[in-house]
């Protein structure tokens, strides 16, 4: 809204927009901070409306010349039938006022965002769901035993237990599990695998109440430096 366009308005204005714009504040905020009394101009009740006196607002807008060098300011008069402050209450139009606003404004701003997102979650759902409903029964059993098919395809894997077993059953090597809280902290904290070769015996050593996937991996690092593992 330009200044052309708030200076060619009669004695009163509408809160929103004319007031509420020029002071970048949503029209749920301008009428927030009115119902809380705490627009920088004061708000009169005409019946059911509410309106703001034209010079209030240019007033607060520094679009009236200012007096004796001092910073255009508003002094809230008598007014019958305004319910929302309290006759001869004087204001200020000052920079916390107008971070106050900023405040609210942002805030409101934020509660939108997350209405939108939360709308288009939902409208993304109903999609789908449409989707669905629009399959033939061929095509939704065609997608139920797919997904039967992974399922399974995942539970017939080898547990890494299953794997580590498989892997030394294969090349004859022993598993021995050894508690190895008599080591030095450093040496603990470092000790996942270790492998002994004599007479023709291959040994692993790991450590008790070692995580089987850990254990799997360390297996077959410490195999594969030893050249057993490809």
């Amino acid at each position: 809204m330009s200044i052309a366009e708030i200076l060619d308005r009669p004695a009163v204005v509408p809160l929103w927009p004319i007031v509420g714009r020029p002071l970048l504040l949503a029209e749920s905020t301008t009428y927030q901070l009115a119902a809380e009394n705490r627009l920088p101009v004061e708000v009169i009740r005409l019946k059911r409306r509410r309106v703001a006196r034209t010079v209030d607002l240019h007033r607060f807008l520094g679009l009236l010349p200012e007096e004796n060098g001092a910073a255009p300011t508003y002094q809230a008069g008598a007014s019958a039938g305004n319910d929302e402050g309290g006759p001869g209450t004087g204001r200020t139009a000052s920079v916390e006022q107008i971070r106050t606003y900023r405040e609210v404004r942002d805030r409101n701003s934020s509660m939108h965002r997350i209405a939108q997102t939360s709308t288009s979650t939902a409208t993304q759902r109903l999609d789908r769901e449409s989707v669905h409903a629009a399959e033939t029964p061929a095509a939704r059993d065609a997608r139920i035993e797919d997904a039967v098919d992974r399922i399974l395809a995942e539970l017939a894997k080898p547990t890494p237990t299953e794997q580590l077993h498989a892997v030394l059953s294969e090349h004859g090597i022993q598993l021995i599990e050894w508690d190895p809280s008599g080591l030095p902290e450093d040496l603990r904290d470092g000790f996942y695998a270790f492998y002994i070769e004599t007479a023709g015996r291959k040994t692993i050593v790991v450590p008790t109440g070692q995580a089987p996937a850990h254990r799997l991996a360390a297996v077959r690092v410490l195999l594969t430096h030893q050249g057993v593992l490809a």
